[in-house]
């Protein structure tokens, strides 16, 4: 994933170079990029799944790392995890060198707990990342 990281931000950064853009149009341009981007995660998803479910999903969480990190069977993923959510679901994907967890809880500043156990297992976590609706407050 490291490597699509860099190959992005060579492309994001090349795009704003070749224009010459100053700052605030420079600042413009990316976000006319990343609402090019959810309006094609938004319409490829919903060829799947409910489009106002996606929709709302996509459109809550306003960090564009979210759909930039995640692959759309990620997101997919996601969905379903809150879609059967009583209290805590979870997503594992092993790895060849590392486990990568996805804790899916409903909007309480659970991420710390869910670390603390981890941590007593002796798991080393290696970065987390939290995506949460905008009116959030935790």
């Amino acid at each position: 994933m490291e490597g699509n990281a860099a190959a992005e931000l060579y492309l994001q950064a090349r795009g704003v170079l070749e224009r010459k853009l100053p700052f605030k149009e420079a600042v413009s341009f990316q976000q006319e990029q990343h609402q090019e981007l959810v309006r094609s995660v938004i319409r490829t998803m919903s060829e799947q799944l409910p489009r106002d479910e996606v929709e709302r999903h996509i459109t809550s969480i306003h960090n564009e790392a979210y759909i930039k990190i995640f692959s759309l069977e990620d997101i997919a993923g996601h969905l379903a995890g809150i879609r059967s959510l009583e209290t805590i679901s979870s997503i594992i994907h092993h790895e060849e060198s590392h486990s990568a967890v996805t804790a899916i809880t409903h909007d309480a500043p659970f991420l710390f707990p869910v670390c603390a156990v981890f941590s007593r297992q002796t798991m080393r976590i290696f970065s987390t990342l939290r995506f949460l609706p905008a009116m959030t407050v935790l």
